[in-house]
């Protein structure tokens, strides 16, 4: 498995295609709760600019995409429409008393595995690659339905923490994680 930042237009291109394959409203709710699920759905060229702003991490076996991780800067904020309300109430909180919005920190607006390569900490090895970035930022912050059993997992294995919990304005719970780049146990044992 081949692992690299990447914001290739090609490469931007696979992303979108599995990330429609992995889309909350086309999964059934048992493939929801077994295999989790995405919620946003990026518009190619919007996604195309975020990573030209910051290359996404993706993982590719040979030619295959199986699996990437978004990277979005505090820039990128309203790039998004169903991100604004996040990146929002980011800055409005704290961790270990350090206001967010003043400190530099990086999003990952979605991460993904492809099928066939789950369960096998895909997760873990994108976001280990991802925290080479952490000269340049102190978090890594990103957002979970709290229905997403397997995502919420998958992150506190990581190291990310909760720092809030909220309903979105459909109701449904929410929570915002951080991962700290520079406490002093930062690093996967992968």
């Amino acid at each position: 498995m081949q692992l690299s930042f990447s914001s290739a237009p090609e490469i931007v291109d696979q992303i979108i295609k599995l990330q429609r394959q992995n889309l909350r409203k086309f999964l059934t709710q048992e493939e929801r709760a077994t295999q989790g699920f995405l919620y946003v759905e990026h518009e190619p060229d919007n996604l195309k600019q975020i990573c030209l702003d910051q290359p996404a991490v993706v993982a590719r076996d040979g030619e295959h995409l199986a699996g990437y991780a978004i990277c979005m800067n505090k820039t990128q904020g309203g790039r998004v429409p169903e991100l604004i309300p996040f990146f929002s109430k980011i800055d409005l909180q704290n961790y270990e008393d350090i206001p967010l919005s003043q400190i530099n920190y990086l999003v990952c607006g979605q991460v993904c595995v492809d099928k066939p390569y789950r369960g096998q900490n895909l997760v873990g090895q994108l976001y280990n690659h991802m925290s080479l970035l952490r000269p340049k930022y102190k978090f890594c912050i990103t957002e979970i339905s709290m229905h997403n059993k397997r995502s919420l997992g998958a992150h506190y294995k990581i190291g990310f923490e909760p720092i809030l919990e909220y309903l979105n304005a459909s109701g449904e719970r929410w929570q915002i994680v951080a991962w700290n780049w520079n406490s002093q146990d930062q690093g996967l044992n992968l």
